[in-house]
């Protein structure tokens, strides 16, 4: 599974996807996520690099239900404002 976990990392440009931290700023390996909390589904698209900060507030959350939705919302809203920063 590291090397998997690698090709995630690699994928998203060793770049935390909530904050935008990178592993070289972060001074250590970023996590990858499970969004659907489910760390059987080595899908992709279950996947997401993120920073030990990003990661360790999205598990404070009360629910994993809750958290996947926070989650979710929060990387809608990033892709809404880089498209818009493209328009």
């Amino acid at each position: 599974t590291k090397r998997f976990k690698e090709k995630i990392r690699l994928r998203d440009e060793y770049k935390c996807q909530v904050c935008d931290l990178t592993e070289e700023q972060h001074c250590k390996k970023l996590c990858v996520h499970h969004i659907n909390f489910n760390r059987f589904d080595l899908n992709p698209e279950n996947l997401i690099t993120l920073c030990k900060y990003c990661h360790g507030k999205l598990h404070g959350k009360n629910t994993r239900e809750r958290c996947k939705k926070e989650l979710l919302k929060l990387l809608e809203e990033k892709n809404k404002c880089l498209i818009m920063s493209i328009i």
